[in-house]
């Protein structure tokens, strides 16, 4: 992983004005203009939106939390609110079911070139006898490698 320096958001510009006078009387200075400020984004973007989701991907494989997880809603609870069901064989992008129970989720192509990018240098392959579909919202079912199981135990892109 790595650390990256760029401008803030509005709302983390509010939020550290309000931190100057929080103990005693403060003044916050910002170093960039008026037109700079109105041309920042009001929030930040979810991080697992802005950074790549390989090391994720190889984060959730390790871990064992893509096994047969499927996003499900019960009829008497609001339809937003996801749970975890086992589903077996479902075919389903194990990956991907997991993720999609985020607040923001990756899209299925973000999770597709991830899981892509892994294939090709030997991190993860496809379970032998299974093949998904890449349209609606399916993938191929992966494995961890030894190669990859040792890279996700490192913090690196």
């Amino acid at each position: 992983s790595s650390l990256t320096t760029g401008f803030i958001c509005q709302s983390s510009a509010k939020q550290r004005t309000g931190r100057a006078g929080r103990v005693r009387s403060g003044t916050c200075y910002r170093l960039f203009s008026a037109a700079r400020y109105n041309s920042l984004p009001p929030f930040q973007t979810p991080e697992m939106l802005r950074t790549p989701l390989e090391e994720i991907c190889l984060q959730v494989k390790l871990l064992g939390l893509d096994h047969d997880v499927a996003p499900t809603s019960d009829a008497n609870s609001n339809p937003n609110d996801s749970k975890l069901r086992r589903n077996k064989n479902t075919g389903r992008s194990g990956i991907y079911d997991f993720l999609s129970l985020s607040i923001d989720p990756p899209t299925i192509t973000m999770v597709l070139k991830a899981t892509s990018l892994l294939r090709s240098i030997g991190a993860m392959v496809a379970r032998p006898g299974e093949s998904g579909r890449q349209g609606n919202q399916r993938s191929e079912p992966e494995l961890l490698t030894p190669l990859g199981a040792i890279l996700a135990q490192m913090p690196c892109e």
